[in-house]
């Protein structure tokens, strides 16, 4: 369980983090780093791999803390083009998500204490 606050991170950028069943509530934070944008998910960037389901259902607010690099550092992500569009995998189940709405998350991709975010310049 994720309540509002907490925050959920698999590690250092490329990092998988394996885990049951969960559930996000209210306001919480992934923190996502991205190392290679052409690479594969757990190497190139970071994934959350769950063994059954993921419930968002009673998420609102929750924040997507994408970083480039490694969060302590402003190095840019490799291989990353702003005028290319990227599909990445941040989650994957073995049961699904539950109750997603795109509406209920914030990608806040922009530094937040001046120092981390992703220092690529992402277009518009």
């Amino acid at each position: 369980m994720l309540n509002t606050g907490g925050t959920i991170s698999p590690g250092s950028t490329g990092s998988v983090l394996s885990a049951g069943s969960a559930v996000w509530s209210g306001a919480g934070n992934y923190n996502w780093q991205v190392w290679d944008a052409s690479g594969e998910a757990g190497t190139g960037y970071d994934l959350l791999n769950v063994n059954g389901t993921l419930n968002v259902s009673n998420a609102s607010g929750f924040k997507i803390n994408l970083w480039s690099a490694y969060q302590e550092t402003s190095a840019k992500a490799i291989h990353f083009n702003r005028n290319h569009s990227y599909s990445w995998t941040l989650v994957h189940t073995t049961g699904g998500i539950i109750g997603f709405n795109p509406a209920n998350f914030v990608i806040n991709a922009g530094p937040t204490n001046g120092t981390d975010g992703f220092a690529n310049d992402p277009g518009a």
